[in-house]
């Protein structure tokens, strides 16, 4: 099976190449890096069930049917990291990229996503 195989859109979909690649380039570099911290994090005992936590969030976060909760999750994870940092004087700004990288890449990814934030929610009219 060819490289280009694996990430040729389906059929039905009318998504171009260049779109599905960036999109994957979105979602895995987000997810790289709190597999990383999730790992670390819960192989180094000072906190396992943090590490745990995000290691749990980012596999939610993977999977198409219920990446809009991992993603809520995994902003919420990072919102409570970059008070932290804020709080201690640190910088801030690399849980805002992963934050911003996490959402991109959902909104690439999934086709409910956009039309909601691009149509809006119809419901209250």
């Amino acid at each position: 099976m060819s490289s280009r195989a694996l990430i040729r859109p389906p059929s039905n979909s009318p998504r171009s190449l260049k779109l599905v690649v960036a999109t994957r380039i979105l979602s895995s570099v987000p997810v790289l890096l709190l597999l990383f911290d999730g790992f670390t994090t819960l192989l180094n005992g000072a906190a396992p069930n943090v590490g745990l936590l995000i290691v749990a969030s980012t596999v939610v976060y993977v999977v198409p049917r219920t990446a809009l909760l991992g993603a809520v999750l995994l902003t919420a994870y990072l919102g409570g990291t970059m008070a932290m940092q804020l709080r201690s004087g640190d910088a801030f700004y690399l849980p805002v990229v992963v934050s911003i990288l996490l959402w991109a890449g959902l909104y690439l990814r999934d086709e409910r996503l956009r039309a909601f934030i691009l149509e809006g929610d119809d419901a209250e009219a």
